[in-house]
């Protein structure tokens, strides 16, 4: 059986049949798994508490995400940290402030992208 200090720290993001020639069907159990698959990459972004409209007109800050930037969708998040792991507050967060092109992004429960507007 597969040693689990063998797979700690293994990126498992992609299909993967076998560690160190057993096959996963062989493993009973995964203690940890250490390493996230998701990338954290910096968006800088206007927010506001109160409406897109104020956001679109904000002031940019450097947040994070999951997602692509430039093409957003929703349920990716937004992340005050370079880790994505400290969501940010509820509330709206607008790229168009910031040279970005897609507009006003609601942000929701869990750090969750809930809907994207265009700002006007």
């Amino acid at each position: 059986m597969a040693n689990i200090d063998d797979i700690n720290d293994k990126d498992l993001c992609t299909k993967i049949v076998s560690i160190n020639g057993k096959l996963l069907t062989n493993l009973y159990s995964v203690n940890e798994i250490l390493k996230s698959c998701s990338t954290c990459t910096a968006i800088s972004l206007a927010p506001a508490e109160d409406s897109c409209e104020s956001a679109c007109r904000g002031r940019c800050a450097e947040y994070y995400t999951d997602g692509s930037v430039g093409s957003l969708q929703v349920g990716d998040h937004i992340y005050t940290n370079d880790t994505c792991s400290d969501c940010v507050a509820n509330g709206y967060y607008a790229d168009a402030a910031c040279r970005g092109s897609q507009g006003c992004f609601t942000v929701g429960a869990g750090c969750a992208i809930t809907e994207i507007s265009e700002c006007r």
